[in-house]
């Protein structure tokens, strides 16, 4: 029984651990951004992806990008709050919108105070009107589909449905934030930073659930006994 303990207490410490040095990291990418060090790695990146390019894979990921959108996403996250509430899980609910709002409203602090110019001249689709660092579509799907594909693989018994949701929580964002560097809308500095923010926020938000839901059992056993 203490050993069972011992290693729940002990998956808890990753999350937080992992969270601190995603931001960390995080951080440490926004004071590149800052003194322009950050130039020649995005630079050199940026060339090995556009070396790729074909019209067939153009095409794919225009359609990809689309998955990082605002309006899909907030579609996207609505429904899973709505079946979320319709099943009487308030605090799943909570945790979910909570991760999102987190996450987002960093993006936007960084984003308006570093004030990072997109890349010029190497976009196949039209520039947004907001700054580069870090990436709103990284940042977005990875905080929907990550936050989301986590807590409902911790709802699922079946190993092959759990396995699903997490390939989708990983893939898409992975997906997205590359589609913005091949589509020229973004530095490889904004994706990375990007799912950096939204990995530290997730696993805060796994951290402080899964600490919630422990606490919830013990005195589920205390009313019991």
């Amino acid at each position: 029984m203490h050993m069972d303990k011992g290693i729940e207490s002990s998956g808890k410490k990753i999350y937080i651990i992992i969270s601190l040095l995603c931001f960390i990291a995080f951080g440490l990418l926004a004071t590149m951004v800052i003194s322009n060090s950050a130039t020649e790695w995005d630079r050199s990146i940026q060339e090995a992806v556009m070396e790729w390019r074909s019209p067939i894979l153009t095409e794919i990921l225009r359609w990809i990008t689309y998955l990082g959108d605002e309006i899909l996403l907030t579609w996207v996250s609505g429904l899973l709050a709505i079946v979320w509430w319709k099943k009487g899980r308030p605090v799943v609910l909570l945790y979910y919108l909570g991760t999102i709002a987190f996450g987002l409203l960093i993006k936007e602090i960084v984003k308006r105070s570093l004030t990072r110019e997109r890349p010029e001249d190497i976009n196949l689709i039209l520039l947004p009107d907001s700054y580069s660092f870090p990436s709103g579509h990284a940042v977005f799907s990875s905080l929907v589909f990550g936050m989301g594909g986590y807590l409902l693989a911790k709802r699922c018994r079946r190993t092959g449905t759990k396995a699903l949701w997490i390939i989708v929580a990983l893939l898409i964002p992975f997906l997205v934030g590359y589609s913005r560097v091949y589509l020229g809308v973004h530095y490889p500095i904004d994706v990375l930073g990007g799912w950096l923010l939204a990995t530290g926020s997730i696993m805060l938000s796994m951290y402080v659930y899964d600490k919630k839901c422990t606490k919830n059992m013990k005195r589920g056993e205390q009313n019991h006994s």
